[in-house]
């Protein structure tokens, strides 16, 4: 749920850095949409019960490792994001935000291994939405990589 607090966040700075109106929907759209995924996963989380820490076998299918390794890169480049006054251009924006995207692909794809059908069922309709952002991000970075933020 801060995956997508912050990816929406960082879509409403870009709307409100740019001038450009087109792009602007773009992002507000992209924040509106990790907004409705923050929704989603409150509600799974609703849904899940609560379970004691099951002890971490070679054979689980949820990888553990992988899970904390990109939730540390997730988070890290979303404190770069925020805190920087370097980023001038949607392109420097655009690749820390592809880098993030994709991370969070692999994120929720494995976290998706801990919930029941229904909740993975959902969880894949979101997956897709952020694979889409994906290439979003990367058919903008072509066409924008020089427009200037304010």
């Amino acid at each position: 749920m801060e995956i997508e607090e912050a990816g929406q966040q960082f879509y409403r700075m870009l709307a409100d850095r740019l001038d450009d109106g087109k792009l602007k929907k773009i992002f507000s759209i992209m924040a509106n949409q990790e907004t409705g995924h923050y929704k989603t996963y409150e509600k799974l989380h609703e849904q899940q019960p609560d379970m004691p820490d099951a002890p971490r076998t070679d054979t689980d299918p949820f990888d553990y490792k992988k899970h904390e390794l990109l939730e540390d890169r997730i988070f890290n480049r979303l404190d770069v994001v925020r805190k920087t006054s370097k980023i001038n251009t949607l392109g420097d924006a655009l690749v820390f935000m592809i880098d993030i995207e994709m991370d969070v692909v692999d994120y929720f794809e494995n976290a998706r291994k801990l919930v029941n059908l229904q909740g993975q069922a959902l969880m894949e309709k979101i997956i897709n939405e952020e694979k889409t952002h994906v290439k979003q991000l990367v058919d903008l970075r072509q066409q924008y990589k020089a427009a200037v933020l304010r």
